[in-house]
């Protein structure tokens, strides 16, 4: 499979399944792999550091928005 026919199914997957759901899951699987790279360095600031940026929509979420024309 080449990597135009994973972007293929890569879209459909998220026309079908719909931003939320796709959002979610991606952040499910970010978390549990910060638990399981950071968890076990036992590095103590790794869970209390703050975050340099302010916190924004995912990008399925605004792509979701822009195709049904509302704006954040």
């Amino acid at each position: 499979m080449s990597p135009m026919h994973l972007l293929i199914i890569g879209l459909v997957l998220f026309v079908v399944i719909g931003p939320h759901r796709v959002a979610t899951r991606w952040r499910g699987l970010r978390d549990t792999g910060r638990r399981l790279t950071d968890g076990e360095s036992g590095d103590p600031e790794a869970t209390e550091r703050a975050p340099s940026q302010v916190p924004t929509r995912p990008l399925s979420y605004r792509i979701g928005r822009l195709f049904r024309g509302r704006s954040d």
